[in-house]
Parts: C-alpha cells; structure tokens; sequence
C-alpha cells in the first residue's frame, strides 16, 4: 500500500509524463519522438515503483522507514502496520508520529541505537513495543543505516510465539524444579521412616529396612547408626532385612563396610531375615564376609542375645 506522501510524489511523475506527451504535438518528428520516448521511460519507471511497493505491501514480515533527524515514520508498509494493530500505513504513521514512542523499555531502545551508530545496522534484535491499543507485542528487528539520506530502514517481524515458547519453558523448568524439590523432601522422608534405629534393650539397637537400598539411601543410613550407636553407646546392632531390596553390587559391599564401621565403635552387626537373593548379592561381592553374623529372623536373633546374656 502506498502512503499519502508517496502518492503525493507520483502525481508528478505522472504529470510531467503527459505534459511530456503533450509538448510531443506540433514538434518534428525528432524531437516528437524524443519527447515520447521519455515520457514511455518516465512512465515505466513509475510502472516498476509501483510493482515494488506492491510488492513490499505483500511482504510477510514489515518494514518500515524511520527519519534520522526527529524519528518521523516516513514509510510502513501493511504487515508492519498491522504489526502494531494498525488497518494500514496511514493510520501507524499518523497514530504513533516518532518511532521513538513504539518502545516499551527505553534502555532496549538506546542499545539498538548504540549498536546502529556503531555498527551502522542491527540483526535480529528482541524487543518490545506498544501496539494502538496499548497491547505490548514481542518483535525483532533488523535494520540499517542510511545517513547520506537521512533516513533508517528495516524489517519487523512478531516474535511473541517465541517468547511465549521460552517463558512456558521456565515456567515448565521452575514447576519441574518445585517437583524435583519436593521429592527429594518426600524420598528423604520415606528414607528416614523405612529405617528408623529403634532401641530395643539397653546397648541394642535394631533398624527395620524396607524398600530398595540404594548406595545414596545406605550411605545416609550408615551416617545416622554410627551417630545412634556413639549416643546410645550400643554394643549390637540388628539389621532386620525382611523387606529391604539391593539396588547393585555397591549396596551389598556397603553392608561389610557398616559392620567394620560398627565394630570400630565397639559394636556387631547382626542381619536379621536374610534371604536368598540377599545371601547372593553378598557373596557375589567377594568382600570379606567374616564381620557379618547372620541370624533367621529378628526373634532368633533377640534370643541368641538373651542366651549369651
């Protein structure tokens, strides 16, 4: 679409191709032709401006031409108004006046302006901008310098869909880091109510394990027991293993580690319920066994303490 300025200049390019044609009468067939042959090139050359302009109309993105001396808009074509919620070119040109006032955040402003005096263009540069009905809209800019004629042109294309993109991507992220958070808090819950130390007689104390036993969950248990058997000043520790569940040969080795630990403090470890898969995981580690004493339930085992008083 082309502006009221423009039109303005057209009509005399139009003119002077008539009065051109026009002075073309009376004259010898020289200068007639001369006179018409200029005003077919006059004529051709406003045939292809206007199939240009059409063309810029058409484009997908919008472009725009900004004076360098106040900001004046002296041309947008359609996308671009509509860009901004304008019906055309004439009314984004008379409503915003100076580009200057398009700009949400006046810092972004003044940075392409640093980066255009700098570099003399800008490529894909993200800001915002206030549409007609005082709607912000998300777009990228690219644009060029032209200081011999006074004038900035460039491109404008939406870029709302990406920022939309991005910020359910964080809210996704943060909303992700919220879960992960609260099931950490929830995993060391559980942790700490599947192997809780119980003091069953005076220097024994006795931890139900239940659930899978990974090498993280073990190593915080180990940290709790060794604390517990320093406070209670406990002499044996049961290891009730009904429904505990290894997770990798790196827990079964964790278990000789614990009663070499235990025995430094001056305690024995006793595996209450073991089974057969357990029996396994352990011997497959080939660590030294010698530490462990096993015994078939917890009862069994509270009894072979009784009995060696």
């Amino acid at each position: 679409m082309t502006t009221g300025d423009e039109r303005e200049r057209d009509e005399p390019s139009a003119r002077l191709a008539a009065r051109l044609r026009a002075s073309a009468t009376g004259r010898d067939e020289e200068e007639a032709a001369l006179l018409r042959d200029a005003a077919a090139q006059l004529e051709s050359i406003a045939a292809e401006r206007d199939r240009l302009r059409a063309t810029l109309d058409r484009a997908l993105v919008g472009i725009f031409r900004t004076s360098l001396a106040d900001g004046r808009i002296l041309y947008s074509n359609q996308r671009n108004a509509e860009l901004l919620g304008y019906d055309s070119p004439e009314d984004s040109i008379q409503g915003m006046r100076t580009s200057q006032s398009a700009y949400v955040y006046p810092e972004e402003r003044d940075e392409m302006r640093r980066r255009l005096v700098e570099r003399g263009h800008v490529e894909r540069f993200r800001t915002a901008v206030y549409c007609k009905d005082n709607r912000v809209k998300h777009v990228v800019f690219s644009a060029r310098l032209y200081p011999e004629l006074g004038f900035l042109e460039g491109t404008m294309a939406d870029d709302s869909e990406r920022v939309a993109r991005e910020r359910e991507l964080e809210r996704l992220g943060e909303a992700l880091r919220e879960q992960n958070a609260e099931l950490r808090a929830h995993n060391d819950a559980i942790a700490r109510l599947s192997a809780p130390v119980i003091e069953l007689d005076e220097h024994v104390l006795c931890v139900p394990m239940i659930g899978a036993l990974s090498p993280e969950r073990f190593r915080a248990l180990t940290e709790k027991l060794l604390a517990a058997i320093v406070a209670k000043q406990a002499r044996v520790v049961m290891l009730e293993l009904t429904g505990a569940q290894l997770v990798g040969p790196e827990t079964a080795a964790q278990f000789v580690t614990l009663a070499r630990a235990t025995r430094l403090l001056g305690s024995r470890v006793v595996l209450a319920g073991m089974r057969p898969e357990l029996a396994r995981a352990l011997v497959e580690t080939d660590a030294a066994l010698g530490d462990l004493e096993t015994c078939a339930t917890l009862r069994d085992g509270l009894a072979r303490l009784r009995r060696a008083g």
